[in-house]
């Protein structure tokens, strides 16, 4: 399985930073920058294992969820940025996710 992490904080606190940082060994033609929305109504045919999707802006936890969910489903390798706050995450099993959460 391959990795995918999850990056939490508030505005400001270097979640773009923390991407890029991530990125930043990655070949640039590898990674697809795509919004939850895009990215969750991609079909099957059009998801590819050997690309990194970075998907910013994930406003709640059923997004997440339905990313995690896909993730197992298509051996996918996801970056995913949000604003939702460690209290609300945590009350989800996020199985596919390794978790940052930045102050």
């Amino acid at each position: 399985m391959k990795i995918s992490i999850l990056i939490s904080g508030k505005q400001g606190s270097g979640k773009t930073t923390r991407m890029n940082q991530i990125l930043s060994n990655c070949k640039k033609t590898g990674i697809k920058e795509i919004s939850p929305e895009a990215f969750l109504s991609l079909s099957s045919d059009k998801l590819n294992t050997k690309r990194i999707y970075v998907i910013d802006g994930i406003i709640d936890t059923n997004q997440v969820l339905q990313i995690n969910n896909l993730i197992s489903k298509f051996d996918l390798s996801v970056i995913a940025i949000t604003q939702l706050s460690k209290e609300e995450l945590l009350d989800f099993k996020f199985d596919n996710f390794a978790v940052v959460f930045l102050t």
